[in-house]
């Protein structure tokens, strides 16, 4: 003789739960890949405001040159574990030596995100495309 009641109805409810969760699964786990993917872009695109502030900072000290202010960069960059990512460092004006007390000079770091980023999420599906260039520009004045 079979059973008839509340055991028989669970079995039968135990196929929808595992449904949902197929259909539900791949959304969180794109939603994951593009949290840590961002996360990690806004971490990048931080580390390098601050490598272009402290080039900015040493580019408005009177004794400051070119090749000072990429070394201050490098240091930053290499701080923040980004030394092996093809960056490049320019200033406004070209050449910081000389230059008056008040003059503004600005410092811009770029980058590639091929060469640094993670990219765990497709560009299809939301992710950061690979050949996308990230800038940081700081700008102090000449003391």
């Amino acid at each position: 003789m079979k059973r008839r009641g509340k055991y028989c109805r669970r079995r039968t409810r135990r196929g929808g739960s595992l449904v949902e969760m197929a259909l539900v699964a791949p959304i969180l786990v794109m939603l994951t890949f593009g949290a840590i993917q961002y996360g990690y872009y806004i971490y990048v695109k931080n580390q390098m405001y601050g490598a272009a502030s402290n080039g900015a900072a040493e580019a408005s000290l009177s004794t400051s040159t070119n090749t000072t202010v990429s070394s201050a960069v490098t240091t930053a960059m290499t701080n923040a574990n980004l030394q092996n990512t093809s960056y490049t460092v320019s200033t406004n004006p070209s050449s910081v030596s000389g230059l008056p007390s008040g003059t503004s000079v600005s410092v811009t770091v770029s980058l590639n995100w091929g060469n640094v980023g993670i990219s765990p999420l497709p560009t299809a599906l939301g992710g950061i495309a690979s050949t996308k260039t990230i800038t940081a520009t700081a700008t102090m004045r000449r003391q």
